[in-house]
């Protein structure tokens, strides 16, 4: 995963076999302040591919949005996931990787 707006870095996520995000972790960066520390969101269901949740950031809450799309091997050549995130102060980015 790589993150981009508010908190720059990167991370992994796993989607497991009962359609759960079960994890999704990131070592980010604040751009604002310079303040490291870690991205965080554990069990959000899907729901025909798409899942909404929230987690932390830096220990602060953060409500997530996105989708996970397995490989088909003709539209989505590769199993990817993205999301967008947005704080409680209104901080935000989106989050994107790919298998």
């Amino acid at each position: 995963m790589i993150f981009a707006g508010a908190y720059v870095g990167e991370g992994r996520a796993v989607v497991t076999a009962s359609n759960k995000i079960a994890i999704l972790i990131g070592n980010v960066t604040e751009v604002a302040t310079g303040a490291t520390g870690q991205f965080r969101a554990n069990n959000l269901p899907l729901d025909d591919g798409h899942f909404t949740g929230v987690g932390t950031v830096l220990g602060q809450p953060v409500t997530l949005c996105g989708r996970a799309e397995a490989a088909d091997g003709k539209i989505v050549v590769v199993s990817r996931i993205m999301c967008s995130f947005v704080t409680a102060s209104g901080a935000g980015g989106r989050a994107v990787g790919s298998k």
